[in-house]
C-alpha cells in the first residue's frame, strides 16, 4: 500500500535526483539554521472549493493524519 509517507520520500528522491547536493531538502518547517537554496516538502490539508451561484462552500478531502 502507498503511504503519504511514501510519496513525501518520493518527491524528495526525485528532488535529489533533479538537483544533487546543491539544494538542502526540507520535510519539516525550520524555525533557525535554514541552509538556502532549499526545497520544504510538506504536505498541506487538500480542500475542495464548490460553487453555488455566488457562494463558495470549502470541504475537506478527507483525513491525512
Amino acid at each position: 500500500m502507498i503511504t503519504i509517507q511514501n510519496i513525501v520520500d518520493g518527491i524528495c528522491k526525485a528532488l535529489s535526483d533533479a538537483f544533487g547536493d546543491r539544494y538542502e531538502i526540507y520535510t519539516e518547517d525550520v524555525q533557525q539554521n535554514l541552509t538556502e537554496p532549499c526545497f520544504l516538502v510538506k504536505l498541506v490539508k487538500p480542500t475542495q472549493d464548490q460553487f453555488l451561484g455566488k457562494h463558495k462552500i470549502t470541504r475537506s478531502c478527507g483525513n491525512l493524519d
